[in-house]
């Protein structure tokens, strides 16, 4: 029979098969080096294994072998998927660090989602619903934005109490001072972080 991308039941390679498998990789298309560079990936026994947009270049059969894959699902086909599924299953979970705007992809395969903010990295537990994933962060973005407001409002009353002088400060503890330039310093590098990121 003919043999299919999927990874189903395998007959002999046909001609061009052979051929692709000849050729020298510095011969193949950025796609095909891509293709190449994944097949070697995952033939290793990583115990972490990161991938850099890996559904760009592959079709819909390669996409769902992939993810099947990565899942420990098997994908292998044929008579060696059962025993590629059991040597997976005794090796350990490895952890998959993925980069991908596949959200189809992205949701069959991660439950976690880091997502990098500045100099912040933020985790998410999402169990596989990118609607999950939007929605903690935008509960995330609020609760930092009523920080940000609470923390402007002390400010000013703070600044406001540091600007009537040393009578002022001497009527209260010099710990009220040292906190005032605490959280001065703080809400400056907080709007430095804030710059950098947008």
């Amino acid at each position: 029979g003919a043999r299919r991308a999927s990874g189903g039941a395998r007959g002999p390679p046909r001609r061009r098969d052979v051929a692709f498998r000849r050729r020298a990789v510095s011969s193949l298309s950025g796609g095909e080096r891509k293709r190449v560079a994944l097949a070697a990936a995952l033939a290793q026994r990583a115990d972490v294994l990161m991938l850099d947009e890996p559904t760009n270049h592959l079709d819909w059969e390669a996409i769902d072998w992939l993810a099947d894959h990565l899942n420990g699902r098997g994908g292998g086909g044929g008579r060696g998927g059962q025993q590629q599924q059991r040597q997976q299953r005794q090796s350990g979970p490895s952890s998959l660090l993925l980069v991908t705007h596949d959200r189809y992809f992205l949701e069959r395969t991660c439950d976690e989602v880091l997502e990098l903010d500045g100099a912040a990295v933020h985790r998410y537990r999402t169990g596989g619903s990118y609607e999950t994933y939007l929605r903690r962060r935008e509960e995330r973005l609020s609760a930092e934005d009523a920080e940000s407001v609470r923390r402007a409002k002390t400010l000013g009353r703070e600044t406001a109490w540091n600007d009537r002088g040393a009578r002022a400060q001497q009527a209260k503890s010099k710990s009220r001072a040292a906190a005032y330039r605490e959280l001065r310093d703080e809400s400056a590098r907080i709007a430095g972080d804030r710059v950098v990121s947008a």
